[in-house]
């Protein structure tokens, strides 16, 4: 039965792992879109502007959003997860040591180099979360999660996800959408001049 227990705990874990994994990923896409897409819509929105004689009525942020830093670290609170982090941080660090690495191409040698850096990095700040990812990255195997982590991947991901939504929410990420006609586009632009916008005649 505690076997059955622990496959289950592990695959339920190793689930929220890779999902906790996705949503990061996910993130870094859509703030790096948003820059891109803020750009576009803040150069039309100026030329809106002129063209209607309009100004703000107060200085629009510049970032609008509170995106706040993602917190990758976690505190290691027992000894069986320290350890654990101990072995997988010797297993990643014996695969991208610069001196394992002398034969191969100049290019891998910078890779496996900044995977150290990284490994070392959090293995000095406690980052269990980011030596499990490599881990699965370099196909080693992870060791069994405990509740608390998974309960504490879900949450971050609960929080990622409304990020995300904050994010597309935006006048800028709304005004980029590819299939957006130019209506659509000039009525999201009414819509954001009638709020931040007062008449300059």
């Amino acid at each position: 039965m505690k076997k059955l227990f622990d496959d289950v705990q592990n695959t339920k874990f190793l689930r929220s792992l890779n999902m906790l994994r996705f949503y990061r990923s996910d993130l870094e896409y859509h703030k790096k879109e948003r820059i891109k897409r803020k750009l576009m819509f803040d150069y039309d929105l100026m030329r809106y502007m002129r063209s209607n004689k309009l100004t703000f009525s107060v200085p629009k942020a510049a970032d609008n959003l509170n995106l706040k830093k993602m917190n990758n670290s976690y505190m290691l609170r027992d000894q069986r997860l320290v350890d654990d982090c101990k072995r997988l941080y010797k297993k990643i660090a014996s695969k991208t040591h610069p001196d394992k690495n002398m034969c191969r191409s100049e290019e891998t040698q910078e890779t496996k180099l900044e995977d150290y850096k990284k490994c070392r990095n959090a293995f000095e700040k406690n980052d269990w979360l980011t030596l499990f990812e490599m881990a699965l990255d370099y196909k080693l195997e992870v060791p069994k999660g405990n509740t608390e982590q998974i309960e504490w991947m879900e949450k971050e991901v609960d929080r990622i996800k409304e990020i995300i939504e904050t994010i597309q929410s935006t006048y800028e990420w709304r005004y980029a959408e590819p299939n957006n006609s130019t209506i659509k586009r000039e009525s999201i632009m009414v819509k954001c001049c009638m709020i931040f916008c007062i008449d300059d005649k």
